[in-house]
């Protein structure tokens, strides 16, 4: 994941002092900034409605939109968050993911993934090998980090390997029943898609958090 292609959306450094001279802390904490509610100056609004924004912004790397998406949930952060640990739960709510497994479990937070997303007359099938990584952070919320990755237990198929270049959840309780969710994320199709209908499909998103509410509350 290229530092290029989520620098303007993390805040200020964190030093090695605050992260206790840790140089493994200090990087995890880097990452899981990128979560954090940040002003949006240079996104531009997609969607807006029912509580759910869902904006854009289009970083030097790449052709294809970052999405930041935000929401406020009734509904508890553990509750919440048993919802993203579980694999089937994205398919619950986006009925474009065919799979979603864990193949290999590191520990209890660190998971390698497959994802196998669905496609059309016109696009096929697309999959991905993802590390996920949950982050407790200092005042309790919770940052969940993917990312593609290369692994053996994850090979090649008929799909286009697609590549998450940009994962990113942050969990923030509001309340005991009351839940702030902040996603950010940038999906390459990779394969013949061309940018500007891979970008016209972000609603898709917006509909994904739409659905997450309703199954919560």
């Amino acid at each position: 994941m290229e530092a290029s292609g989520i620098g303007s959306l993390l805040p200020a450094e964190p030093t090695l002092e605050d992260a206790g001279n840790d140089q493994v802390v200090l990087g995890k904490r880097e990452i899981a900034g990128g979560l954090r509610p940040q002003p949006d100056d240079g996104w531009d609004s997609v969607k807006e409605g029912k509580g759910i924004s869902l904006w854009k912004k289009k970083e030097s790397d790449s052709n294809i939109n970052i999405l930041k998406r935000s929401m406020e949930v009734n509904a508890s952060i553990e509750k919440v968050l048993e919802f993203y640990r579980d694999p089937e739960g994205l398919m619950k709510v986006n009925d474009k993911v065919k799979a979603n497994e864990i193949v290999v479990d590191i520990n209890e937070n660190t998971k390698i993934m497959r994802r196998e997303i669905k496609g059309n007359l016109v696009v096929s099938n697309r999959d991905l090998s993802i590390l996920w990584h949950q982050i407790t952070l200092t005042d309790g919320s919770v940052a969940i980090v993917m990312f593609s990755i290369e692994h053996d237990k994850v090979p090649e198929t008929k799909c286009v390997r697609a590549s998450l270049d940009i994962g990113l959840l942050h969990l923030s309780k509001v309340s005991d029943t009351s839940t702030d969710l902040l996603s950010v994320l940038r999906l390459n199709p990779k394969g013949s898609v061309p940018a500007m209908l891979v970008n016209k499909m972000s609603k898709k998103q917006y509909d994904e958090f739409e659905a997450v509410k309703k199954l919560m509350e």
